[in-house]
């Protein structure tokens, strides 16, 4: 099993919300944040892209990355891809749930 990683990520500043990517089809609506949804959080810098793989209660969660924005390898400082990191609500800068 992978080790968890909880990696030093920037807090989203008090005064923003979270930018929430849905199908308008579906109607407009705050969609709650839960396993398998995709969340964008920022370390040194980087835009990382995770998917939510466990929800240990409304502000923690753990995820596997599965990118990193505008950096073509797979790994980033002492981050990889399909690493699972720990991460909180206030960490989440953007976020778009599954798609049913």
């Amino acid at each position: 099993m992978n080790d968890i990683k909880e990696p030093n990520l920037q807090k989203r500043a008090n005064n923003i919300g979270i930018i929430y990517v849905q199908d308008v089809q579906q109607g407009i609506k705050i969609p709650t944040i839960d396993i398998g949804g995709v969340v964008t959080v920022k370390y040194e810098g980087v835009t990382i892209i995770v998917k939510i793989t466990d929800k240990i209660n409304e502000t923690d969660f753990r995820g596997r990355i599965i990118g990193f924005e505008g950096i073509v390898d797979e790994n980033y400082k002492d981050l990889s891809v399909n690493d699972i990191i720990k991460f909180y609500e206030e960490n989440i800068i953007g976020y778009s749930p599954t798609k049913n």
